[in-house]
């Protein structure tokens, strides 16, 4: 029952945090879980487009050293996003929508990066 209890939590949160309209469109069109992971790691693929588009445009803006010192913070970054999604996977205690939900913490997390780079670029000096 608990189980089921998160999975049914998870689908209510995605349609909320599904803030693309192509995304709503084909997660409300999405019949399996199938379906659902090609909807998120479609978004998930034009996410992580915008989070590079940003950083390249903070890489260009700041001075060697600082480059350095970003590079080094995206890398740990990724080590973080890879880490902490593998755990959510785990206590989610497999099932079908396992896969969803590794996607969907991916989407997550790389939205806010894209957003906190958008913060970084916003503090640069030109």
């Amino acid at each position: 029952m608990k189980r089921w209890s998160i999975i049914l939590g998870y689908l209510i949160g995605l349609q909320v945090i599904a803030d693309d309209a192509s995304m709503q469109r084909c997660l409300d069109q999405a019949q399996t879980t199938i379906d659902m992971r090609k909807c998120t790691a479609q978004e998930l693929g034009y996410q992580d487009f915008l989070l590079n588009k940003v950083y390249k445009r903070v890489m260009a803006k700041l001075s060697p050293l600082h480059r350095k010192e970003l590079r080094d913070v995206q890398r740990a970054w990724i080590r973080y996003r890879d880490l902490k999604c593998d755990f959510e996977t785990i206590v989610a205690e497999g099932g079908s929508m396992v896969a969803v939900l590794a996607l969907d913490c991916n989407l997550e997390m790389t939205k806010q990066r894209r957003k906190e780079l958008e913060y970084i670029l916003r503090m640069t000096v030109e």
